[in-house]
């Protein structure tokens, strides 16, 4: 996979959220990143995980940004991410 050539590894380290976790400061990926990354595993349990994050976060995922990372990654893998994000949007 040529994710990392696609700069998306890159903005999801740019868009991590900081949390602290015991008295120490991490960064976290978005849950929008989160979708998208484990869209793009496509494994069984990260298929699960994602309905997950989608039941918890729904109202406030930016389905948007969702989308045009899915868009741009589908230029460097043969997956149909797109489709998938717009199902999980409508489902």
């Amino acid at each position: 996979m040529a994710v990392g050539l696609s700069g998306f590894e890159k903005e999801i380290v740019e868009r991590a959220d900081p949390m602290i976790f015991e008295g120490c400061e991490i960064f976290v990926a978005t849950p929008e990143d989160l979708v998208v990354l484990k869209i793009l595993a496509g494994r069984p349990r990260d298929l699960d995980d994602v309905e997950g994050i989608v039941e918890i976060h729904a109202k406030q995922l930016d389905w948007q940004y969702c989308l045009a990372a899915a868009r741009r990654l589908e230029a460097a893998v043969d997956i149909d991410l797109v489709q998938q994000i717009e199902r999980l949007r409508s489902g």
